[in-house]
Parts: C-alpha cells; sequence; structure tokens
C-alpha cells in the first residue's frame, strides 16, 4: 500500500463523510476521531509544500538541526532523525514559524473538537451529542475552508460527491459549510467566475454558486456539491435547468409552456 500525505487525508475525509451521515452515536463518535486525523494529516501536507524540497521534505520531522552552509552564507535545516514527525500541535506551531498561521479562532475550533477525541480515546464520554455535533460541524467547515484556501484543492475533487450531497442535508452541517464558503466567496475563490446573486441552486437553494464550464451551461453549488445544466428552449430561446425540458427534434428541448402549445 502506498498513499501520500494528501491521499492519507482525503481517504480520512471521506469516512468522516459516510460516518456522521449514519446519525449513529457510533457514527459520530467514529466522524470525530477521522475528523481530528484528517486535519492532523492536512497540516503535514501544507508544511510538505511550504518545504524547499517538496519531494523530499525536512520540515515534517519533530527534531530539526540549522546549521550554516561551509560557505557560511546560507542555513541549512536537516532534521537529526526521520523516525518522528511533527505531532497535531507541533504542526501548527511549525506553520506558524514558517509563516503560514492557522488564525486563533480556527485553532480555538479545532481544539475543541480535539478535545472531544481525546476523551472518545481515553476517557468517559458526558456531553451532549447536539453540542458535539454543532463543534463538529464547525470543525468541518474550518476543515473545508483550509483544503480550499490553503491547499488550493476544490472540495469536491477530494470527497465522493453523492456522499457529501447525503451529509449536506443535516442542518448543522449545511449551516457551518455554507458559511465557510460564504468566508470564501470573499477570499480566494473571488477569482472564480461567482454568479452568487444571480442563480440559486435548485438542490439546496444557496446563491454560492459559480459558472461551469462544458457542453451545456449551468451553475455548480460550492456548499452541496450539484451541479445544473441548463440548455435553451427551442421555442421561446429562454435558459431553462436542463431537467425542466422536454426532449424535442434532434438535440433540443422545449419548455413545459412551449411543449403545451
Amino acid at each position: 500500500m502506498k498513499l501520500s500525505i494528501m491521499d492519507n487525508a482525503t481517504d480520512s475525509l471521506n469516512r468522516v463523510v459516510e460516518y456522521y451521515a449514519e446519525g449513529t452515536t457510533s457514527g459520530l463518535k467514529a466522524a470525530v476521531k477521522e475528523l481530528i486525523s484528517c486535519i492532523e494529516l492536512l497540516l503535514k501536507e501544507k508544511i510538505r509544500r511550504l518545504d524547499l524540497d517538496p519531494g523530499n521534505p525536512v520540515l515534517l520531522f519533530t527534531k530539526l538541526k540549522i546549521s550554516l552552509d561551509d560557505k557560511r552564507t546560507k542555513y541549512i535545516i536537516t532534521p537529526i532523525s526521520k523516525t518522528k514527525t511533527v505531532t497535531f500541535d507541533e504542526a501548527i506551531e511549525r506553520l506558524e514559524w514558517l509563516g503560514e498561521p492557522i488564525s486563533k479562532p480556527d485553532q480555538s475550533m479545532i481544539g475543541g473538537l480535539k478535545k472531544i477525541r481525546n476523551a472518545l480515546e481515553h476517557l468517559e464520554v458526558n456531553e451532549n451529542p447536539e453540542e458535539i455535533k454543532k463543534v463538529f460541524a464547525i470543525t468541518l467547515g474550518v476543515t473545508i475552508r483550509f483544503i480550499e484556501k490553503y491547499l488550493k484543492t476544490a472540495r469536491e475533487s477530494v470527497v465522493d460527491n453523492a456522499a457529501w450531497k447525503t451529509l449536506i442535508k443535516k442542518p448543522e452541517i449545511y449551516a457551518e459549510i455554507e458559511k465557510s464558503y460564504k468566508v470564501l466567496s470573499q477570499d480566494i475563490l473571488s477569482a472564480e467566475k461567482w454568479l452568487t446573486g444571480s442563480a440559486t441552486c435548485c438542490y439546496c437553494g444557496s446563491v454560492l454558486v459559480v459558472g461551469s464550464d462544458g457542453y451545456y451551461s449551468g451553475v455548480k453549488c460550492k456548499v452541496c456539491g450539484h451541479l445544473q445544466e441548463f440548455e435553451m428552449c427551442y421555442g421561446c430561446k429562454n435558459d431553462f435547468p436542463i431537467d425542466e425540458l422536454t426532449p424535442a427534434e434532434g438535440d433540443t428541448y422545449l419548455c413545459l409552456i412551449c411543449s403545451n402549445i
């Protein structure tokens, strides 16, 4: 078996989605544990990408030695040992050292779920399930923002979209994911062809959609991942969601009104 750090994180994130969607106590417990594991791997992936040689990283290791080269003109960082990579907390500290800090509010949110994870693994748990779900949902939102913003990776490229659309039906999850994408829409995603305010997702109702390219024009929802394709009505020449049209001659379509004329 061979998995890159990102592949490993992606696998964990997909299991997070599946476990939480179960809606059971066991599923919630497993989702919490997997999400913390996923975040730790994502932090390490970011550190790896910041390395001068990402293919042979040194910054992932706990103990580092900083020395001068033979000409004493530049610093060289080498791991004292390659037997132990940074812990969760050390990864956050190292990102700060590298000038790519995780915001204090996000650290606090992640820390809240990490405490719950620790209790699940080592102690008895006496928490309101709704509170755990709330902390989980907030942390999942932080995770998605991290993937999109700091790893420059679209959520839909790492999580099975069918499973994600099932998860997003959970009100607490939807609220936090939509909140995260509202932040992103004003940030790194502003370069995309955002149609916010001029179109809505027919699946979840969000206005956080982007234009999609391809044979059909349409919109893709950033929150739930639904792709809504559009086509022109051959009769009135207006655009409609393709699933609201009736096939006509050849590759043409008719809207409900035109098909009944």
